[in-house]
């Protein structure tokens, strides 16, 4: 349980520390902070997506009722 923890721990601290970079935008799928240079704005559905949930999604759809600023 402590090893699940520390990762938790990790993944929130790397979040914090992008998410305080100017150049960065959460992915509207899994809501963590990527640098935009990590990620792909999907124009029809109106956010960003990191490499991660692209290769988890593929070419699905989903659409969301507020649209990311670009």
């Amino acid at each position: 349980m402590g090893a699940l923890i520390d990762d938790l721990r990790a993944v929130f601290q790397r979040d914090r520390a992008v998410a305080s970079l100017p150049n960065c935008a959460r992915c509207g799928v899994c809501y963590h902070y990527y640098v935009y240079s990590e990620l792909e704005y999907r124009e029809a559905e109106g956010y960003y997506i990191c490499a991660g949930c692209r290769q988890l999604m593929g070419s699905a759809r989903l659409p969301m009722i507020r649209r990311q600023q670009q």
